[in-house]
Protein backbone atom coordinates (compact mmCIF):
# COMPACT_ATOMS: atom_id res chain seq x y z
CA UNK A 1 0.00 0.00 0.00
CA UNK A 2 1.36 3.39 -0.86
CA UNK A 3 0.31 6.94 -0.09
CA UNK A 4 -2.87 7.98 -1.89
CA UNK A 5 -3.93 11.37 -3.20
CA UNK A 6 -7.15 12.77 -1.78
CA UNK A 7 -10.17 11.53 -3.74
CA UNK A 8 -8.20 8.95 -5.74
CA UNK A 9 -8.63 5.20 -5.21
CA UNK A 10 -6.56 3.42 -2.60
CA UNK A 11 -4.21 1.13 -4.53
CA UNK A 12 -3.08 -2.09 -2.94
CA UNK A 13 -0.61 -4.50 -4.54
CA UNK A 14 -1.05 -8.02 -3.22
CA UNK A 15 1.77 -10.50 -3.88
CA UNK A 16 0.32 -13.96 -4.39
CA UNK A 17 1.88 -17.33 -5.08
CA UNK A 18 -0.06 -20.12 -6.78
CA UNK A 19 1.35 -23.41 -5.51
CA UNK A 20 -1.25 -25.47 -7.37
CA UNK A 21 -1.17 -26.86 -10.88
CA UNK A 22 -4.17 -24.91 -12.28
CA UNK A 23 -4.81 -21.19 -12.75
CA UNK A 24 -6.44 -19.73 -9.68
CA UNK A 25 -7.24 -16.46 -7.95
CA UNK A 26 -8.56 -15.21 -4.63
CA UNK A 27 -12.32 -14.92 -4.29
CA UNK A 28 -12.16 -11.70 -2.26
CA UNK A 29 -9.71 -9.04 -1.10
CA UNK A 30 -10.85 -7.06 1.93
CA UNK A 31 -9.55 -3.73 3.25
CA UNK A 32 -10.28 -2.17 6.64
CA UNK A 33 -8.98 1.37 7.10
CA UNK A 34 -8.40 2.38 10.71
CA UNK A 35 -7.46 5.74 12.15
CA UNK A 36 -3.76 6.14 12.91
CA UNK A 37 -4.29 4.97 16.52
CA UNK A 38 -6.29 1.84 15.60
CA UNK A 39 -9.23 3.01 17.71
CA UNK A 40 -11.93 2.70 15.04
CA UNK A 41 -12.58 1.45 11.52
CA UNK A 42 -13.22 4.38 9.19
CA UNK A 43 -13.83 2.47 5.97
CA UNK A 44 -14.32 -1.17 5.02
CA UNK A 45 -14.46 -2.51 1.44
CA UNK A 46 -14.37 -5.80 -0.48
CA UNK A 47 -13.13 -6.45 -4.01
CA UNK A 48 -14.55 -9.59 -5.60
CA UNK A 49 -14.55 -8.74 -9.30
CA UNK A 50 -11.67 -8.00 -11.63
CA UNK A 51 -9.09 -9.94 -9.62
CA UNK A 52 -6.40 -11.32 -11.92
CA UNK A 53 -5.75 -15.04 -12.14
CA UNK A 54 -2.33 -16.48 -11.36
CA UNK A 55 -0.78 -19.25 -13.46
CA UNK A 56 0.36 -22.49 -11.82
CA UNK A 57 3.54 -22.16 -9.74
CA UNK A 58 3.70 -18.41 -10.45
CA UNK A 59 4.22 -15.58 -7.99
CA UNK A 60 2.56 -12.36 -9.07
CA UNK A 61 1.75 -8.93 -7.68
CA UNK A 62 -1.82 -7.96 -8.48
CA UNK A 63 -3.16 -4.44 -8.03
CA UNK A 64 -6.63 -3.76 -6.70
CA UNK A 65 -8.24 -0.38 -6.12
CA UNK A 66 -10.55 0.51 -3.26
CA UNK A 67 -12.78 3.59 -2.97
CA UNK A 68 -11.28 6.47 -1.02
CA UNK A 69 -13.54 8.68 1.08
CA UNK A 70 -10.81 9.68 3.51
CA UNK A 71 -9.63 13.16 4.42
CA UNK A 72 -5.98 14.18 4.46
CA UNK A 73 -4.06 12.40 7.18
CA UNK A 74 -2.42 9.22 8.45
CA UNK A 75 -4.23 5.87 8.44
CA UNK A 76 -3.64 2.21 9.08
CA UNK A 77 -4.74 -0.40 6.52
CA UNK A 78 -5.50 -4.05 7.19
CA UNK A 79 -5.73 -6.24 4.09
CA UNK A 80 -7.11 -9.80 4.05
CA UNK A 81 -7.07 -12.12 1.05
CA UNK A 82 -9.73 -14.83 0.88
CA UNK A 83 -10.21 -18.07 -1.00
CA UNK A 84 -13.88 -18.86 -0.45
CA UNK A 85 -14.38 -18.28 3.31
CA UNK A 86 -10.79 -18.94 4.34
CA UNK A 87 -8.21 -16.18 4.91
CA UNK A 88 -5.14 -17.16 2.86
CA UNK A 89 -3.08 -14.05 3.59
CA UNK A 90 -3.15 -10.79 5.47
CA UNK A 91 -1.05 -7.69 5.96
CA UNK A 92 -1.11 -4.49 8.00
CA UNK A 93 0.50 -1.24 6.99
CA UNK A 94 0.30 2.49 7.52
CA UNK A 95 -0.31 4.99 4.73
CA UNK A 96 -1.18 8.64 4.21
CA UNK A 97 -3.83 10.43 2.22
CA UNK A 98 -2.01 13.37 0.69
CA UNK A 99 -3.09 16.51 -1.15
CA UNK A 100 -3.75 16.12 -4.86
CA UNK A 101 -0.93 17.53 -6.92
CA UNK A 102 -2.21 17.55 -10.51
CA UNK A 103 -2.29 21.02 -12.09
CA UNK A 104 -5.74 20.51 -13.64
CA UNK A 105 -7.15 19.46 -10.27
CA UNK A 106 -5.60 22.50 -8.62
CA UNK A 107 -7.02 24.85 -11.26
CA UNK A 108 -10.52 23.38 -11.60
CA UNK A 109 -11.19 22.38 -7.99
CA UNK A 110 -12.35 25.93 -7.19
CA UNK A 111 -15.85 27.06 -8.25
CA UNK A 112 -14.65 30.40 -9.57
CA UNK A 113 -12.32 28.64 -12.04
CA UNK A 114 -15.37 27.19 -13.77
CA UNK A 115 -17.04 30.62 -13.84
CA UNK A 116 -13.96 32.17 -15.47
CA UNK A 117 -13.87 29.34 -18.04
CA UNK A 118 -17.56 29.87 -18.94
CA UNK A 119 -17.05 33.63 -19.32
CA UNK A 120 -14.02 33.06 -21.58
CA UNK A 121 -15.98 30.61 -23.76
CA UNK A 122 -18.82 33.14 -24.13
CA UNK A 123 -16.40 35.95 -25.04
CA UNK A 124 -14.56 33.79 -27.60
CA UNK A 125 -17.79 32.55 -29.20
CA UNK A 126 -19.17 36.11 -29.44
CA UNK A 127 -15.94 37.30 -31.10
CA UNK A 128 -16.08 34.44 -33.58
CA UNK A 129 -19.69 35.17 -34.46
CA UNK A 130 -18.89 38.89 -34.96
CA UNK A 131 -15.99 37.94 -37.24
CA UNK A 132 -18.26 35.60 -39.19
CA UNK A 133 -20.86 38.43 -39.68
CA UNK A 134 -18.13 40.90 -40.71
CA UNK A 135 -16.75 38.41 -43.24
CA UNK A 136 -20.22 37.80 -44.64
CA UNK A 137 -20.83 41.54 -45.19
Amino acid sequence: MSNTEEGRPIKVVVNLQNVGNIEDKPTKIHLDVHDAYLTKILQSNDITKGIETIKPFETKGIEVKFPNKLALGAYFGEIKVYKDDKVIGDAKTSFHVIERTGILYKVFSKWYSWLILVVLIIIISQNQSRNAVATFL
